[in-house]
């Protein structure tokens, strides 16, 4: 399976969505604004290197090399003055990201946020259920990984469940789900669920191994926490 093209590289031509500019300071660049104090710990009023590499992970861009990071850094980087201010972050983060639609685009800043937001804990709890539903430990998660794990969910989850859950947790429409794309979704859908819910919902989703028979026949239950 291929991997997405990283910012700031050679890439394929992408349209833009036509709610890009419509959306653009109503939605967009605030969002992008939250995004940007959220990376700017120390209130600096720039960020770093480092702090945007991270970001990157979760807008659609993983398995950087340093040299690709650079590449998107110099870019971003509009000065050359070693760190980047709220213009030229939102300036390129806005054009990388105008071949999203609105929604899409929401959903890769909100998850970034809300995965910012989450405890340690939690986000270990997490990556032990991915690391489980990651059957040949190849580090992403693919169609056929995640239909097995619905199935184990739900007897009933089928072709139409996961397209639904693959189009929710596959922001960069690569067809495989990575480590930050199924945290951010998680950190979205865990946000208002008690610890106590959330560590039971948790147990749940470890119990999953290939070929087990299905907790449940109910077609309501899903992959969700909240049950």
């Amino acid at each position: 399976m291929g991997n997405c093209t990283p910012c700031g590289t050679s890439a394929p031509s992408r349209e833009s969505h036509p709610e890009a500019d419509a959306h653009k300071e109503t939605l967009r660049l605030p969002l992008l604004r939250v995004a940007f104090e959220a990376i700017d710990k120390d209130k600096s009023g720039f960020v770093v290197y480092d702090e945007l590499a991270a970001f990157g992970q979760y807008i659609g861009n993983r398995d950087w090399s340093e040299v690709e990071i650079k590449k998107m850094f110099a870019k971003m980087d509009k000065n050359s003055d070693g760190k980047v201010d709220l213009d030229e972050f939102q300036d390129f983060c806005f054009n990388e990201t105008k071949h999203h639609s609105s929604e899409r685009f929401q959903a890769m800043i909100q998850g970034f946020i809300e995965v910012g937001n989450l405890v340690d804990n939690r986000k270990s709890m997490i990556k032990a259920v991915y690391d489980k539903i990651d059957l040949d430990g190849n580090g992403f998660v693919d169609r056929t990984e995640m239909m097995e794990f619905g199935r184990f969910m739900n007897s009933k989850f089928d072709e139409e469940k996961l397209n639904k859950l693959m189009d929710q947790m596959d922001l960069d429409k690569d067809g495989i789900i990575s480590y930050e794309e199924f945290l951010g979704y998680f950190a979205k859908l865990s946000k208002p669920i008690e610890d106590a819910s959330f560590a039971k919902g948790i147990q749940r989703y470890l119990k999953f191994e290939k070929g087990k028979a299905p907790l449940s026949n109910d077609a309501k239950n899903d992959v969700s926490l909240a049950r």
